[in-house]
């Protein structure tokens, strides 16, 4: 077992945090890191090659793109063996990539903001303390209605236009971008996966993130992924650029804590009904 822990020394400001790792096919060892109280958890499932760490199966894996950090926060990195794997841990990086944004003048936003068919919990204050949450509850409601057997979910953003960070490479990559979708399902929020059987669906989530929802039409996205040339190209995402056949598969209703999200399955936008999986979703205070 591979563990790290200490205080962040660096600067305030906006950090994406890296785990230098070997990732070895022997096994598929597991690693949890938390950062300033914000947990990730991730497979060393790249199988690069050979028993024991070398040069040949370096791997990098990005567990927070984008987090503030201040001097005195607190990391913590535990990773553990499974098969023949060690969960080598080589080092962790702290790369700034921004500061920290001035506290706004006015009070912080008593609700959460959806914007363009995304969840926005970056400044969520519901516990009346006039300070950001740290952690709200969200309740989701799934109710399918089309004749596929669908995966809905979320994954995070780094801001508006759709951009996230390859879980893999740690490369920023925009909808379009080659890899795109297979990051996305790869940077998913897997607790949150919907399908016909689930209903009612609650968990409480960190704020600071922006949600993005997805749909895999008639397949899970463990099944999308295993077939990538064939099956990725029917998951669709919130914005247009990231589909295959290039048109609005998801729209949005709604405002404040409460969210409607409405799912096309069907190739090139299908009957534009929109009601083929319908999520309903609100925040509230823990």
């Amino acid at each position: 077992m591979g563990s790290a822990k200490g205080v962040f020394k660096g600067p305030a400001g906006k950090y994406k945090v890296s785990i230098g790792h070997f990732d070895t096919k022997a096994g598929q060892s597991v690693a949890r890191m938390q950062v300033a109280g914000k947990k990730m958890s991730f497979k060393f499932n790249q199988d690069l090659g050979g028993n024991r760490p070398s040069a040949d199966n370096e791997a990098i894996k990005v567990s927070h793109p984008s987090i503030d950090l201040k001097p005195g926060d607190m990391f913590d990195l535990v990773g553990r063996r499974r098969g023949g794997e060690q969960a080598a841990i080589d080092y962790i990086q702290f790369e700034k990539i921004g500061d920290v944004a001035a506290p706004a003048s006015g009070p912080v936003a008593a609700t959460a903001s959806v914007s363009d068919k995304l969840i926005d919990l970056t400044q969520v204050e519901l516990n009346n303390d006039g300070k950001v949450d740290d952690k709200v509850k969200v309740s989701f409601q799934a109710e399918e209605k089309g004749w596929f057997k669908n995966t809905v979910g979320f994954y995070a953003v780094l801001d508006g236009t759709g951009a996230i960070a390859d879980p893999v490479s740690g490369d920023t990559l925009k909808p379009g971008d080659d890899g795109y979708r297979q990051a996305a399902i790869n940077s998913r929020i897997s607790d949150l996966d919907m399908n016909r059987s689930t209903g009612t669906l609650t968990t409480v989530l960190d704020s600071g993130q922006i949600l993005a929802p997805f749909i895999v039409a008639n397949n899970t996205p463990q099944g999308a992924s295993a077939r990538t040339r064939r099956n990725l190209k029917n998951t669709y995402f919130a914005f247009e650029a990231a589909n295959a056949d290039q048109v609005a598969h998801i729209r949005s209703s709604g405002s404040g804590n409460q969210q409607t999200f409405g799912f096309e399955d069907h190739w090139n936008g299908g009957n534009k009904s929109f009601n083929d999986v319908i999520v309903s979703a609100e925040v509230s205070a823990i």
